[in-house]
Order: structure tokens, then C-alpha cells, then sequence
């Protein structure tokens, strides 16, 4: 009688266990066997990229396109041509990766920030690639890629913005001017000097804009770059896009060379 009872509680007990066993298998997360691979074409042509690995694959992506695709994960030998140079590597497609190719004539250069203000001050630039520097009271050197930005920075209780070409022999200078150079009377209360004010519109309408400053402006913002003659000094400006109000203070430099950019929300979305 006792016997059939030991028997019994040990069936029992190794029943549970194998249940055990076997729940605790069938929770175990599968592992993920995909990566994704992210093309950024930058450049004016259609590039056709070759993965050959333990899966091959041929991507097309069109010009100033962003394409995700999902590959098995892996070594791959990588190869495309761009701006008539033919290009291979080795990469890592065990993780997700993410891979630019430059507008043609492109290449990595530096350039010379010069700030005559005394706090740290956020540089943003758009343009081959996008950046955001840190620049510090005296002079400092940036590495990025050539060609032609969009810059902008907010100091002095305003937002300073213009366009600028970095060449290719790292000898673009930008100068960040003190609050007291603008604070001088000579600018303030000097006779009214009409400048050039560039605004560029990125979206495919126009936009109504206004300036309130020395003096008041209501423009019309046209697709594309926009030029006006303006009276040099500090102005709010505001305009209503994608039904949301932009409002902002800029300075409009007596060297004509401030740029505002007006660029819709949906073009930070493509990806």
C-alpha cells in the first residue's frame, strides 16, 4: 500500500517537472534573424547597391531618397557605383545600419567658427549632412562634409541665419559677432539702411509673413528664394504654416547676407 504511494508521488512529481521544463521553453523569446539596412542618397543620381552574402540583394534607390529594406542578418560584401567611382566593402548587417551617400563633388573638409560671445552657443547646419555644434567663446574647429549650408544659431535674444559655402580646403571662416557689437549707437541710431533679406520657401504655396521692427513689413512668401529690401536692424517675424504659427526674432544684417528658412513639417518626415 505505502509502496504504490511512493510510486505514485513520484510520477507526480516528475510530471510537474517535464511541465515545467517544457512551459518554460515554449516562453523563451525567438531571436530576431532580420536587420535593417537604411540607404540616404544624397547625391542627383539613381544608385544601385549589390549585397552578396548568405542572402544576395539588389537595391535601387532614386535620387535624394531614403529606402529601408530588411535583410537577413550577416557579413555582407557591399558594392555600388556613385558620381562614376565604383565603391566596395565589408559591413556588419548583425545590428541595423544605416548608410549615406553624398552629393558628388563632396568631400570631408573642416571649417573655423569664431565666436565673440561668451556662453556656449548651439550651431545648427543643413546642408550635405546636418549638424549641431557646440561652439565656445574663442575659435573652434568643426569637421563636416563640403558644399553649401543652411546655418543658424540664437543669441543676443534673436535668431541669427544665413547660408554659407564650406569649400573643400578647410578654409571657411563664420564669424559669431558679441551682443555689444550689435548694442554699439552707430547701428542703432544710425541713419535707416536698406538691406537685402533673403527668405527661402520650401513649401510648394506661398506664405504671408510679417516683420515688426525699425519698421513693419507684410510679405508674401513664394516657393523657392525669396529677396527683399528691407531697413537693417531687429525684427519678430511670424507666419502660419501647417496650421501651426512660427514666430521668432532675427536680425537683419547690414551685409545683406541673413537667410530665413521657411521649411514645412512634413520634409522632416520623409523617412
Amino acid at each position: 500500500m505505502f509502496k504504490n504511494k511512493h510510486i505514485f508521488f513520484s510520477v507526480l512529481i516528475i510530471s510537474i517537472l517535464v511541465v515545467t521544463v517544457f512551459s518554460s521553453g515554449s516562453a523563451a523569446p525567438l531571436l530576431e534573424k532580420k536587420a535593417d539596412f537604411k540607404i540616404i542618397n544624397k547625391s542627383d543620381e539613381i544608385v544601385l547597391i549589390h549585397l552578396t552574402g548568405a542572402v544576395n540583394y539588389d537595391i535601387e534607390v532614386l535620387e535624394e531618397e531614403t529606402k529601408k529594406v530588411e535583410v537577413e542578418k550577416g557579413e555582407y560584401t557591399l558594392e555600388y557605383t556613385s558620381c562614376g567611382d565604383d565603391y566596395d566593402d565589408t559591413i556588419d548587417l548583425n545590428d541595423d545600419f544605416t548608410m549615406t551617400i553624398y552629393a558628388c563633388g563632396v568631400v570631408p573638409t573642416k571649417m573655423r567658427v569664431k565666436s565673440h560671445l561668451p556662453q556656449k552657443i548651439s550651431l545648427k547646419m543643413n546642408g550635405p549632412d546636418d549638424y549641431d555644434f557646440d561652439i565656445k567663446l574663442g575659435q573652434t574647429k568643426v569637421k563636416l562634409f563640403s558644399g553649401w549650408y543652411e546655418y543658424s544659431y540664437d543669441a543676443c535674444g534673436t535668431t541669427f541665419s544665413g547660408e554659407i559655402r564650406v569649400t573643400k580646403n578647410g578654409k571657411t571662416e563664420l564669424l559669431m559677432h558679441s551682443c555689444e557689437w550689435f548694442d554699439e549707437p552707430s547701428r542703432i541710431y544710425g541713419k535707416p539702411n536698406p538691406v537685402k533679406f533673403r527668405v527661402a520657401n520650401h513649401a510648394s504655396f506661398p506664405v504671408d509673413m510679417y516683420l515688426i521692427g525699425p519698421y513693419t513689413y507684410y510679405l508674401k512668401i513664394y516657393p523657392g528664394m525669396n529677396q527683399y529690401i528691407v531697413v537693417a536692424g531687429s525684427y519678430n517675424y511670424g507666419y502660419y504654416l501647417d496650421n501651426n504659427l512660427y514666430s521668432g526674432r532675427i536680425n537683419v544684417l547690414r551685409n545683406g547676407s541673413v537667410l530665413l528658412v521657411i521649411r514645412p513639417e512634413h520634409i522632416f518626415s520623409i523617412e
